[in-house]
């Protein structure tokens, strides 16, 4: 899979710029917040990270979208999904971070 042009969208957009500005990696990266992506952007990558839809998303040919989220299912409920794309998904132990903030937040109440 050729992937040449990668949209970085939402919240963590400028974190994850300055982490992969540092790398030396071939691809063009466009980063911004979900609300700011266009059709133009959307025509323009073949990658798309970001933790949900963003506006215009249905009917785009991505070649790869990455869920920042622990979840996919906002991705596969948008719309026209191609089973082309691959779809992947940020993998970490989302119920143990879960767990030590109520913990933490209890500890303090």
């Amino acid at each position: 899979m050729n992937i040449h042009t990668i949209l970085v969208a939402g919240r963590m957009h400028k974190e994850l710029q300055e982490i992969i500005n540092q790398k030396q990696l071939s691809q063009t990266f466009r980063f911004m917040e979900e609300q700011d992506v266009t059709i133009e952007d959307l025509d323009w990558a073949d990658a798309l990270l970001s933790f949900g839809p963003t506006n215009c998303f249905e009917d785009h040919s991505f070649k790869w979208i990455h869920s920042l989220g622990a979840g996919v299912d906002r991705f596969l409920e948008s719309g026209n999904w191609k089973k082309s794309v691959m779809l992947t998904r940020t993998v970490c132990s989302f119920g143990q971070r879960i767990s030590e903030s109520v913990n933490i937040v209890l500890a303090i109440c």
